[in-house]
């Protein structure tokens, strides 16, 4: 407008700005969502009138599912739309009651946007995780003002950084400020004993609980206009009253509808389930590699060996987003396939093991993070990750034990020990640390386990599966001179239900019924 533009032109260059801007965040369905809404708000104002929200977040809905059948089951999917739904017909109306209830309107608009989408959102997180926040409210109101900080910069900083990483790097800088004070607010109020509890509602509890704040904003607005028609004299014609006694009840069928598909996409089925959360311990002869799946997001715990063909591997298992990718020592074996991962993925974030307990890739691994620009975390013991049913809670990183175990040359006793849980199975998954390094360690029953260091001797396993208690063991190996699985191991893993060999079995699924009994399937991914 400053440069002299005419409306037309302006409209166009914001139109270009909003798409440039889904690539630049990643592309999920919530920055697609935004998109089609912004698209759809600038042809509004092309039009000369200032357009609503519910229409273009009905258009929305329809341009994602039409570009990925599968968005619906997606927790980011559900939370946006959820979220913008209850901002705008919820938080007006919430927003006039507080003010009348004399709260200050910057901060009544505030509360009432917080306390919408909260009401919204809440009961499909809870129906996700299992958890309920008490303190979503107030941390949201808190940190809403570094949010919007952060936000504009580290927008400026993507667009800096198209140019030169030199300019992107003090707004990116900056924006760490403000970001920094967000995760400040959810550490110390999440922190708290009282801050969550356990609820999991089913799915058409879950439907129900999002709809009821819609219906009971529907009723009270229903209500309410009758009785101001009459008191300014207003007569409705025949029609317009029939449209009146006819709109709650197709509002309602309309709603039923969508609660109903709602529920088809939560509702947990065995077969769906099965195929859908999952975790894979992958074929990659004598190496490591676990992928544990959940639709179409991962988490990948370690790459296998040079010439591993992991990135077609995680695309056969049905993956297209990889949340993290975590490597739990620098071995090649367990790190030497990075190269080809980074080839068709760009994990969210790295779980870097291979600094902690460095090996002959160690080096290498840390030239290719850097020059693909992966956001990477050092391992510290009770970091969690956690992505819809997903989940990598760190048991122990990079720490020797007392008998030099993972000291000097050797990071195997090293490595990161991680718990998994995919859905309601847990996995432990120790790398090549064996019972020295894991026997200190608060070791708790699990669904599955991997046997540590590809069957090697380990006098203190049948400890180890004495605590554990697996009903499912998986040893990954493949052709090698060491003598992998050693008949000492095996003899000690015969106490599990079942136990699984990748150079017998190759690629090994393991998934979790309703009834809590473990599935198993075969798979060839290459």
């Amino acid at each position: 407008m400053f440069a002299g533009l005419g409306l037309r032109t302006r409209l166009v260059a914001c139109a270009l700005l909003a798409c440039i801007y889904v690539p630049l965040a990643g592309g999920e369905s919530p920055i697609r969502r935004a998109c089609v809404m912004a698209l759809a708000a600038l042809a509004a104002r092309s039009r000369g009138t200032p357009g609503g929200v519910l229409h273009p977040l009905l258009l929305a809905a329809a341009v994602t599912i039409a570009l990925d059948p599968s968005a619906p089951r997606s927790l980011g999917w559900q939370l946006s739309f959820a979220a913008v739904a209850g901002m705008a017909v919820i938080g007006p109306p919430l927003g006039r009651l507080l003010e009348r209830g004399g709260i200050p309107s910057p901060i009544a608009t505030a509360a009432a946007i917080t306390c919408a989408a909260t009401a919204t959102t809440t009961p499909l997180i809870a129906h996700a995780v299992g958890r309920v926040s008490f303190v979503a409210i107030p941390a949201n109101l808190i940190a809403e003002p570094a949010v919007a900080a952060a936000m504009a910069l580290a927008l400026a900083a993507c667009l800096a950084g198209q140019v030169s990483a030199d300019l992107a790097s003090p707004l990116a800088w900056a924006a760490a400020l403000p970001a920094s004070a967000v995760l400040e607010v959810a550490h110390l109020l999440g922190g708290l004993d009282w801050s969550a509890g356990d609820w999991r509602p089913g799915p058409l509890t879950t439907v129900a609980a999002v709809l009821a704040p819609f219906a009971l904003v529907a009723v009270a607005s229903g209500w309410g206009r009758p009785a101001a028609n009459r008191r300014l004299g207003r007569q409705s014609s025949g029609s317009e009253s029939a449209r009146r006694r006819w709109r709650r009840p197709l509002v309602a069928l309309a709603a039923t509808g969508v609660g109903l598909a709602v529920a088809t996409q939560l509702a947990p089925n065995s077969e769906r389930r099965a195929h859908t959360v999952r975790a894979l311990f992958l074929d990659v002869g004598q190496g490591d590699a676990e992928l544990l799946v959940d639709g179409e997001a991962g988490i990948l715990v370690d790459t296998g060996p040079p010439g591993t063909p992991i990135a077609r591997m995680v695309e056969a298992a049905g993956v297209k987003r990889l949340v993290a990718l975590v490597l739990t020592h620098g071995q090649a074996d367990h790190a030497g396939a990075v190269a080809d991962l980074l080839s068709r993925f760009r994990p969210e974030v790295v779980i870097d093991g291979t600094v902690a307990a460095p090996g002959s890739v160690t080096a290498e691994v840390d030239s290719l993070l850097k020059r693909a620009s992966v956001p990477r975390i050092t391992p510290k013991p009770g970091f969690r990750l956690e992505r819809g049913s997903l989940s990598f809670t760190v048991l122990s990183a990079g720490r020797a034990d007392a008998a030099g175990v993972g000291s000097g040359p050797d990071p195997n006793g090293a490595s990161v020990v991680g718990l998994a849980t995919v859905g309601p199975l847990s996995v432990l998954l120790p790398a090549d640390a064996e019972s020295p390094a894991l026997l200190p360690l608060p070791l708790e029953p699990v669904d599955v386990i991997k046997i540590a260091h590809h069957g090697s001797d380990d006098s203190g396993l049948p400890e180890v599966l004495a605590r554990t208690i697996p009903r499912i063991g998986v040893i990954e190996t493949g052709p090698n001179p060491y003598g992998h699985p050693t008949g000492s191991t095996l003899r000690a893993a015969s106490v599990v239900g079942r136990l699984l060999r990748t150079d017998l079995d190759g690629t090994v699924a393991v998934a979790e019924r309703p009834d809590g009994s473990l599935v198993t399937e075969r798979r060839a991914l290459d």
